[in-house]
């Protein structure tokens, strides 16, 4: 009995080809696209050849390494030789060589420290419910407003007003007509 299926059309060829790919940052899906395959084929092909796997997380962590060298760089800041030509009018362009100082880049420091550091460095947010006594008055005025009048409707007392020893207690004046808090 032979094998199910056409033949998968894989070359140990594909392994130096997935790996160069790879290195240049190529994804999975773009891999299949460059060997003419579907993106479950590259996994099959993953699964099936031992050296394709290889080959394609060497290419990985290749790129992955060059990239994270380069953020390293714009986090702490860097030095590059460069040149600078300048006109001259008895001859020709004079050749200024220097040391280019690039400056530490804040949000690459940020990012490096948040995914390298996590529990020192991740944004902690921190949250707080607080409600004053005098925005429960108000809902509760307006709550009894909006309240449809009814015979049967049994009354709700409203809340008491704050008392000046209560934190955060506000003086009003009453509640307007309509039952509104007046604020001064």
């Amino acid at each position: 009995m032979g094998t199910r299926g056409p033949k998968t059309g894989y070359s140990p060829d594909h392994c130096d080809e997935a790996r160069r790919a790879c290195m240049l940052g190529a994804t999975n899906e773009e891999l299949a696209g460059l060997l003419g395959v579907s993106r479950a084929t590259i996994h099959n092909w993953m699964e099936e050849f031992p050296d394709f796997k290889k080959a394609i997380e060497e290419g990985k962590v290749a790129a992955d390494a060059r990239v994270a060298e380069k953020l390293y760089q714009r986090a702490i800041g860097y030095e590059r030789p460069a040149s600078r030509f300048f006109a001259n009018p008895d001859g020709p362009p004079t050749q200024v060589d220097y040391t280019y100082h690039h400056a530490p880049d804040t949000s690459a420091a940020i990012f490096w420290l948040r995914n390298r550091r996590r529990e020192d460095w991740r944004e902690q947010v921190e949250h707080r419910h607080s409600t004053s006594h005098e925005l429960l008055v108000v809902l509760e005025a307006a709550r009894l407003r909006a309240r449809p009048t009814r015979g049967d409707a049994l009354p709700v007392a409203a809340l008491p007003a704050p008392t000046d020893s209560e934190p955060g207690a506000a003086q009003t004046d009453g509640a307007n007509e309509g039952g509104d808090v007046r604020r001064d």
